[in-house]
């Protein structure tokens, strides 16, 4: 999809400003739950409903109508509404004012051993890659910056780690080790070895081929889904090429999935469901089933 012309994305120096402002933010009061009324007030004034839509993985039968029907669709249909997500989609659409306006919004995280230290120590020695690094959410016009500033790959990787932490919606020890999952064509190994000390692997009885296969039957963009389960494209194309019938593929895809992604989970099939449905609004029938049927979201 291409965004129609916008305002340019945020910089190195936005982000220590979004850093300082979330310290100053500490002692004001919480930000508001997130709810469609809430989400209304903040978006109000955005130039280019299309873009922010697309960058929420909003199909585009549900992007011409009301703002409100459209925030509405997102927050009841993404498993995991949050403010980073909202934030991020106003960034990477450019709406940088609004953005801005609510920056200190987002959601700390949870996690305690997710910190700089430990993220930073774990990819350490690993090369700098700019398209690794925007899938954790970073856009391109801060990596842009990160590479005019900084000269190591170390220096680099820390500024990227900064935004992930501080900024990124979806960040987590899971997110992260199915990122590098996916970069294996880089041979990134060590890093996923090292990430992996930190991921928590749900124990879901019900996560098996058999459901697996059974509740994404209607699923027929199986490359599609299989790239957003975050399977390496070497593999999907191995896949494609032992397998002609798109059913068997699927099938052997899912078993990839299940048996060597580093983080496998309903959750991350939902998620992966959901962003498909931007293209295939079938997706989004089939993410309500899971979801009623597993509990995830």
């Amino acid at each position: 999809y291409k965004l129609e012309p916008s305002a340019p994305l945020p910089t190195l120096q936005l982000l220590k400003e979004i850093m300082a402002a979330k310290s100053e933010a500490r002692d004001e009061k919480a930000p508001p739950n997130l709810t469609v009324d809430e989400a209304v007030r903040v978006v109000e004034g955005v130039r280019h409903w299309r873009n922010l839509g697309i960058c929420l993985y909003v199909p585009d039968s549900k992007r011409g109508g009301s703002v409100k029907e459209l925030i509405t669709y997102w927050i009841t249909t993404d498993p995991f509404p949050s403010w980073r997500r909202l934030i991020r989609a106003l960034y990477a659409s450019g709406e940088k004012g609004i953005a801005d306006s609510v920056r200190h919004y987002a959601e700390p995280l949870a996690d305690s051993t997710l910190t700089v230290q430990n993220v930073t120590q774990a990819l350490r020695g690993m090369p700098y890659h700019p398209g690794f690094s925007n899938d954790l959410g970073v856009p391109y016009a801060i990596l842009d910056d990160i590479q005019r500033r900084y000269s190591t790959d170390d220096q680099r990787n820390l500024a990227v780690v900064e935004y992930y932490l501080h900024y990124a919606p979806g960040a987590s020890w899971n997110h992260l080790a199915g990122k590098l999952y996916y970069y294996y064509l880089f041979e990134e190994e060590g890093a996923l070895q090292q990430v992996q000390r930190y991921v928590q692997r749900p124990a879901e009885s019900t996560l098996t081929p058999t459901n697996l296969c059974n509740a994404l039957e209607e699923v027929k963009n199986w490359e599609g889904l299989g790239e957003w389960l975050n399977i390496p494209y070497s593999k999907l194309q191995q896949i494609a090429e032992q397998h002609r019938d798109p059913a068997e593929a699927k099938e052997e895809m899912l078993k990839v999935f299940l048996a060597q992604h580093p983080a496998p989970s309903w959750a991350a099939v939902t998620e992966a469901l959901y962003r498909l449905g931007l293209d295939d609004e079938k997706c989004h029938h089939v993410l309500q089933e899971v979801r009623r049927l597993y509990g995830t979201g």
